[in-house]
């Protein structure tokens, strides 16, 4: 399920700021949390060939140990 307004990140771009760059966070199946780099907001997303399946803002704002990138 996509939640409405996250279609922008089949594009990779924030829904909140438009900025292309995020951080990786947990992960686990074809889930994944990311982090964008410049408004922080936090997002679950995953992806199957190119396909945004699942998007939705999250509010965890602890530390993720993995800061790799999108």
């Amino acid at each position: 399920m996509i939640e409405q307004g996250m279609e922008p990140l089949q594009q990779h771009r924030c829904p909140y700021c438009a900025h292309d760059e995020f951080y990786r966070g947990p992960a686990g199946g074809l889930a994944l949390n990311i982090e964008c780099k410049r408004c922080g907001e936090r997002y679950n997303v995953a992806m199957n060939e190119g396909q945004l399946l699942l998007a939705a803002r999250i509010g965890y704002r602890g530390t993720w140990p993995d800061r790799g990138n999108w």
